[in-house]
């Protein structure tokens, strides 16, 4: 059995009026309504109902004058992909975090396995590591090289906020966020981590460097919460 969970909040949400909570098995979904009101819907009608919406409307309208003239087209391209998956009876995932190590992720081999996963879309965020970081890299641009190959497959976002560009040079790290976000290079930030407990094994270890502690309603989380 596979799950998903989305909010209808989420710049990314489906626009359906509820929270759904879908487990899918061969015939039938439950979907758990706002209230927490479950129905048992035919996996097949659940389809045609999604089928049914507008294209455009599976985002919401973020239209401005100051909108990023590629983001209609994105939006369009999501959209286009997501009918496609449905017209064929799957249920597409939306993925709106995951995070890798850019210098060793294989793109095309990534994409092949959404395709294979039935997985929509993916916003696949950037960690900088110690070496980027050392290295003086504050936003590592792996949302661009992403859709310059997969344009429908991947929603940009920032970069996780994470050690050690959070704790060590959290002002850098949020000024070069902020400035992609502001050239509309963004659609989602990345993942911040503000409280991070490390792993039994990395305990172990003596492996720390994911024991992180940022106050939430510290200079670092007003900002990035402002």
């Amino acid at each position: 059995m596979t799950s998903k969970k989305i909010n209808k909040n989420s710049p990314l949400c489906l626009s359906l009026p509820m929270y759904f909570f879908v487990e899918k098995s061969e015939r039938e979904c439950t979907v758990f309504l706002q209230g927490g009101l479950a129905h048992m819907l035919n996996r097949r009608d659940l389809l045609k109902t999604l089928c049914a919406l507008p294209v455009l409307s599976f985002f919401p309208a973020m239209g401005n004058a100051q909108e990023a003239a590629g983001f209609p087209q994105l939006k369009a391209g999501y959209a286009l992909r997501l009918k496609k998956i449905l017209a064929a009876g799957e249920l597409p995932y939306i993925d709106i975090e995951s995070s890798c190590n850019s210098a060793k992720l294989a793109i095309e081999s990534l994409a092949k396995s959404m395709d294979r996963l039935n997985i929509g879309m993916m916003a696949l965020s950037a960690d900088i590591g110690k070496g980027q970081f050392a290295k003086g890299v504050r936003f590592d641009n792996l949302s661009e090289r992403l859709l310059a190959d997969y344009p429908t497959h991947f929603i940009p976002v920032g970069n996780g906020g994470q050690p050690p560009a959070l704790t060590n040079a959290p002002d850098e790290f949020l000024d070069a966020q902020e400035a992609a976000s502001l050239k509309k290079q963004l659609l989602l930030l990345g993942e911040f981590e503000f409280r991070h407990y490390p792993s039994p094994r990395q305990v172990k270890r003596g492996d720390m460097d994911r024991d992180v502690h940022v106050p939430i309603d510290g200079p670092v989380g007003r900002r990035q919460h402002g």
